[in-house]
């Protein structure tokens, strides 16, 4: 009784992970997150359709907004086996992206950027798993992305492959009925470029309203150092 307890205050920094968000609830996120290359907006929203589906939106807006991705999903979580939750899901989405490429107009004149543009969609596949623990609880969440970007230019460029994975491993702990602490691990290979990072963050529930914040670090390509707000509201 006090893990299901525990579970239904769990704030949300897990997205409900493998958990089915409550029929008729809502939840919604933005997140802030900053960097020496500028900040990237992350927006999250989930709506419990039954008991058993959830429906979605996830996405993100780059740090030098030339990068829009927005995915709508449906997760279907299955009955619970103990203290393990499972779930799947899947959702289309779409993407706008704008290439630079920098053209050096003589040897010692100006460099001139031109704006390449790619607009494209993907499918999303996911699966979840969710474990609550006495005081806190584990999550793993699965995604694989495949799609096509095509070229606006004209005339057109060749066309371009998406096919991004992407795993998260979190643990969550509560210290108090309104702090927990929150420790994750993110591996991600996005088209062909794999990177790894590591965040520690907490989330402070000030009733239906949680404020998060969070330091991640990365390793392998990009080693830059992130720092996140967020703010997720329950409905």
């Amino acid at each position: 009784m006090r893990v299901l307890l525990l579970l239904l205050l769990l704030p949300a920094s897990v997205h409900a992970g493998a958990w089915a968000r409550g029929e008729g609830e809502t939840f919604a996120s933005l997140g802030l997150e900053g960097k020496s290359s500028g900040a990237t907006l992350t927006f999250y929203g989930e709506y419990g359709y039954s008991d058993r589906i959830t429906l979605g939106v996830d996405g993100f807006l780059s740090e030098d907004n030339t990068t829009l991705s927005a995915v709508a999903f449906a997760r279907y979580t299955f009955p619970s086996a103990g203290a393990n939750v499972w779930a799947v899901s899947g959702g289309l989405g779409g993407e706008y992206r704008i290439d630079e490429r920098e053209q050096q107009l003589v040897a010692d004149g100006p460099i001139t950027v031109v704006d390449q543009p790619r607009m494209g969609a993907f499918l999303r596949i996911g699966g979840h798993y969710g474990r609550g623990l006495e005081n806190g609880w584990l999550a793993a969440d699965f995604s694989y992305d495949i799609g096509k970007l095509l070229s606006l230019d004209n005339p057109p460029r060749p066309d371009e492959d998406i096919q991004r994975v992407k795993l998260d491993l979190t643990y969550g702990r509560r210290v108090s009925d309104k702090l927990s602490v929150i420790g994750q691990v993110f591996l991600q290979d996005y088209d062909g470029t794999a990177s790894q990072s590591v965040q520690v963050g907490s989330a402070y529930s000030l009733g239906e309203t949680t404020l998060e914040g969070g330091v991640r670090q990365g390793f392998g390509p990009s080693s830059e150092t992130t720092l996140k707000l967020g703010l997720w509201q329950r409905f």
